[in-house]
């Protein structure tokens, strides 16, 4: 299937700058509060709001950047949602099912406390769970699971996703793709992305035994794995609203997911290698697109599409 094409004119570079200016401005600030305060305390209420800072900056930009970046949101995408769902979710549950295959992983009795006979659960704590949080079959507890992490996802995106995606997928990969192509557009736009993480990442919100080195190699890697499902989503939607679901999901699953790692080195080796591998086809994708950069984005239209080579669903 072929997604549609409009053809107008390139968001100058002039926007692109006061859009990058912008962002880590208000997203710096923010985080830097939210460390002073405690990432991990009374700072999340921070690091929420610091994810609509990529929205400030795409409202910043100029005509065409706010006409790019509105027509990702009024065009919904909804046909790749449940894809969008998935891919979110997908590096998470490959990390898990590794560890459960393997045994280099346990599972999260702190989390998910099993019946003393390991035939049902017992109890579930520190999660919210749609269905109950109490005694229940493992058949009961998938349902109860599935629902949750979905419901999570969506509220995820609602409440931050779409905020930093309005501006990283729905403003700056078309514009970075007008400029160097789809495989070096996104892996400029993934680098980006994650070094505006850097304040909160530093303080450890990531990953507490080896900030410096997380915040600085391995969050950059896994994020700039992400970015090519995520610029994906876009490119054959014309909206950030799958981003966002995507994002959410991510996020829903970011911390912990049934089953964990028996040490820091696999975890990382893990997190990197399931996002790698997630993200292996949209890579080769971007490099067969590489050759034909858009030529213009639509400021003028509602969908704010991605100009040039028609997308392939």
């Amino acid at each position: 299937m072929h997604s549609k094409t409009t053809c107008v004119q390139t968001v100058p570079a002039v926007e692109v700058l006061r859009f990058l200016a912008v962002t880590f401005a208000v997203g710096f600030a923010l985080q830097l509060v939210a460390v002073r305060i405690g990432v991990r305390s009374g700072g999340m209420l921070w690091l929420g709001l610091t994810m609509w800072a990529p929205t400030l900056g795409a409202i910043a930009s100029g005509p065409v950047g706010r006409a790019l970046a509105w027509g990702a949101v009024k065009r919904l995408g909804a046909r790749r949602l449940p894809v969008a769902l998935a891919l979110g979710f997908a590096p998470r549950l490959l990390q898990t099912a590794v560890l459960a295959a393997t045994g280099k992983g346990a599972w999260d009795h702190s989390r998910f406390e099993l019946a003393k006979d390991g035939r049902s659960i017992e109890a579930i704590h520190h999660v919210g769970m749609m269905l109950g949080v109490g005694k229940q079959s493992f058949a009961f507890f998938a349902l109860n699971l599935s629902l949750s992490i979905t419901l999570g996802a969506v509220v995820v995106a609602l409440i931050g996703g779409i905020g930093e995606e309005i501006g990283w997928r729905g403003f700056l990969q078309p514009a970075l793709e007008q400029r160097f192509g789809a495989f070096r557009g996104t892996l400029v736009v993934g680098a980006i992305w994650s070094y505006w993480h850097l304040p909160a990442n530093l303080s450890g919100y990531n990953d507490g035994e080896h900030p410096i080195w997380s915040a600085l190699v391995i969050f950059p890697i896994i994020v700039v794995a992400m970015s090519f499902g995520f610029a994906w989503l876009r490119r054959v939607s014309g909206s950030a609203w799958p981003a966002a679901l995507a994002h959410g999901a991510n996020n829903t699953l970011g911390s912990a997911f049934l089953v964990g790692a028996s040490g820091w080195a696999t975890n990382t080796l893990l997190d990197v290698a399931s996002m790698g591998l997630v993200a292996a086809w949209f890579i080769w994708d971007a490099r067969k697109r590489a050759g034909s950069r858009p030529a213009s984005v639509d400021a003028s239209t509602s969908d704010g599409m991605v100009t040039g080579e028609a997308s392939r669903a």
